[in-house]
């Protein structure tokens, strides 16, 4: 079974850690986690993991590991001393692992009580739990006796460090594919329905659709005209299960003067973006219902707040209750807040918006360009600015821009979109879209959430960081997309994947054959 879709944006490699969080998908076939992902519910559950609990101490967190799990090619059963290893492996000083700094400051020590229990020592963060699981890329379990017999780290030649899961690494030709098989002894009886799975590198959309046609490859994402037009050549859609990928319009230049002194106010104070009032009537002069059906057929859900959602934590029903009020697309009230915000004829509100077309979701650059005349509506003069993507992240990294938007495509869960998107984070963002949208208020709650284990005080503080940054309109909100691919009814019945997971193309092992 082939699935075709652009190679890796970054790197090809055999070795878990020398990839980041979106190109780890090419590996993600062949690992498993302590802690799974439910490819339908958005659930954690338990995977390599049959329990975790928080100990009294606040600050470590006690597995207990699945008993009889074995690792491919025959490399023995998983232990405690495999969960240790994949820690030390993904934390050396040479990992281009995006996550990896981020493991080596929050997990201090692994202690191995016994073959089936370990305890992971923190220096606590709200995210350990979620970012441990399959809902992530980094902590994948890979067999330590593996590593021991090859002795070194696994170059394009060499397979990867033997894991645990349904399919098990066959072969890979570098920029062409990357190839598994079946495992048939795995620990949870899950059998693919096909004995091999294979990801093919083809970068052009229209030469996926192609093969799709032809029959040479059977799952293809594809932007919605080609969708369309694969559908009415009898092909078949699949859909993401999970809420999770969205796209929202950032602001350029709302960033706090000095992240150490919260109080010393805006590094750009004579920004029109710092006026709550201009930042809500650009939101309410967007016609959201009218983009959702022109530019993605209708495939869109309404966001009702930027980072939650009803199947997230820290979920209000205010924000869909309120939303029409705050949010809802309104060009007298839109007029109303620039008039009561300083601008009208005699002195026009002006802004800049970036013209992007996102990777993952095609059309994207027509979205800016039909907001940037939504706005052009009600009076704002629009300038809109192309530049290289490098050009423009080294500028933003720089903090050049300062009246500035851009449209920003991400899965990320609640806690990384809050530390990278509103937060304190000084990295992040997907290269062309740096940090910048935060608030005083909202840095300090999320500054003092990192911290917390405790699953519902962390719920309750997601809800008051969301219900702040939702009132000051930080992001403006556009939609939940989902993640799509056109699939041979012929070879495929059905792929149920969360599609919320960054490099999207996670689960393989549940696609099913037509019968």
């Amino acid at each position: 079974m082939v699935l075709a879709t652009a190679p890796p944006a970054q790197a090809e490699s055999n070795d878990n850690r020398m990839v980041g969080q979106i190109d780890v998908f090419q590996l993600r076939p062949n690992n498993e986690f302590l802690i799974g992902y439910d490819g339908v519910t958005g659930k954690l559950v338990p995977e390599l993991a049959t329990e975790w609990k928080l100990n009294p101490d606040g600050k470590s967190f006690t597995f207990t590991l699945r008993k009889g799990v074995q690792f491919h090619r025959n490399m023995g059963e998983f232990t405690a001393k495999d969960a240790k290893f994949s820690w030390e492996n993904l934390t050396q000083a040479d990992s281009l692992q995006v996550e990896a700094p981020t493991w080596k400051r929050v997990v201090k020590s692994i202690d191995i009580v016994n073959d089936y229990q370990v305890v992971y020592n923190l220096d606590p963060d709200a995210n350990f739990i979620h970012g441990i699981s399959r809902a992530e890329g980094g902590m994948e379990i890979r067999s330590k006796a593996s590593w021991d017999k090859l002795g070194h780290d696994p170059t394009m030649q060499d397979p990867m460090l033997a894991g645990t899961a349904p399919y098990q690494y066959k072969e890979r030709k570098q920029a062409e594919f990357i190839r598994f098989e079946r495992f048939d002894n795995h620990w949870g009886k899950i059998r693919p329905d096909f004995p091999e799975f294979e990801f093919r590198w083809i970068r052009e959309p229209s030469t996926r659709l192609a093969g799709l046609l032809t029959g040479e490859i059977h799952i293809a994402p594809l932007p919605n005209d080609l969708l369309i037009q694969a559908e009415k050549q009898g092909m078949k859609l699949v859909q993401g299960k999970v809420a999770g990928p969205r796209i929202l319009f950032r602001p350029y230049g709302l960033d706090v003067k000095d992240q150490n002194n919260l109080d010393a106010g805006w590094m750009f104070p004579e920004s029109p973006l710092t006026d709550l009032r201009v930042r809500k009537a650009l939101q309410k002069a967007i016609n959201i219902d009218e983009i959702n059906k022109s530019i993605f057929a209708g495939k869109g859900q309404a966001m009702f707040h930027t980072v939650l959602h009803p199947s997230r934590p820290g979920w209000d029903p205010r924000f869909e209750k309120d939303f029409k009020d705050e949010y809802g697309y309104d060009v007298e009230a839109a007029k109303k807040l620039l008039a009561d915000a300083g601008y009208g004829p005699g002195k026009q509100l002006e802004t800049n918006v970036h013209l992007v077309e996102l990777a993952q979701f095609p059309g994207t650059a027509d979205v800016s360009e039909a907001i940037a005349n939504y706005w052009r509506a009600i009076g704002v003069k629009v300038n809109l600015v192309t530049m290289d993507t490098a050009q423009r992240s080294t500028l933003a990294r720089q903090k050049k821009f300062s009246n500035d938007w851009i449209i920003d495509g991400t899965s990320s869960d609640v806690h990384i979109f809050l530390q990278t998107r509103w937060g304190p984070s000084q990295g992040g963002g997907g290269g062309a879209v740096p940090d910048g949208g935060r608030d005083p208020e909202v840095t300090r709650q999320f500054l003092a959430l990192r911290s917390m284990l405790d699953e519902k005080k962390l719920d309750e503080a997601y809800r008051q960081l969301g219900i702040r940054g939702w009132q000051q309109h930080i992001s403006l909100n556009l939609l939940w997309l989902p993640a799509e691919a056109a699939v041979n009814p012929k070879i495929v019945s059905d792929y149920q994947f969360p599609g919320s997971i960054s490099g999207t193309w996670t689960h393989v092992e549940f696609v099913k054959a037509a019968r």
